[in-house]
């Protein structure tokens, strides 16, 4: 039974989204730490906007996985709704649902990216870790180490997505 990976076209534009994203978190680090105050952060707006565009690119490209298409749209869903609720400031339960979304189809999405091969081993372990970093911020996110776990969900979505522009599927 051969494996079916997700073509390099989307694993390419996948990429290309995480690492505009990885960008745009380590911008929103800088603006935070020069201690600008805005009511919200469009670095951060555009950066979740630009990872659910990216688990959704995944998503659509992993046609013959139904399980990892699900988890991919459930995650670009949490992350969308956690770009709306950085501009306008939806309802606590509303925003709790969107981190567990985003939290829950990062994680089995990744799995699943990883266990069944559908990019490269680097990449999706990568994208693996950086869902984990996510999930300690989101549980993390009023302790002291909130801001190096932000810094490592920046570059995580750096490398993640420079090893899924770069790296061609290998089982």
């Amino acid at each position: 039974m051969a494996v079916v990976s997700i073509s390099r076209f989307h694993t390419a534009a996948a990429g290309a989204a995480f690492l505009v994203a990885g960008v745009l978190l380590v911008v929103m680090l800088v603006v935070e730490s020069a201690s600008v105050h805005v009511f919200f952060s469009w670095p951060t707006v555009l950066a979740y906007l630009a990872i659910g565009i990216g688990f959704a690119i995944l998503a659509t490209g992993s046609v013959s996985n139904l399980a990892a298409r699900a988890v991919l749209l459930i995650g670009a869903v949490g992350w969308v709704l956690l770009a709306v609720q950085t501009v306008a400031r939806l309802p606590l339960g509303l925003n709790t649902l969107a981190w567990i979304l985003a939290v829950v189809g990062g994680i089995a999405g990744a799995v699943l990216l990883l266990t069944a091969r559908l990019v490269a081993r680097r990449a999706a372990t990568a994208f693996l870790a950086t869902t984990v970093a996510v999930t300690l911020q989101w549980l993390l996110l009023f302790s002291a180490i909130a801001v190096p776990l932000a810094a490592i969900v920046a570059v995580g979505f750096l490398v993640t997505g420079a090893l899924l522009v770069a790296t061609p599927r290998t089982p």
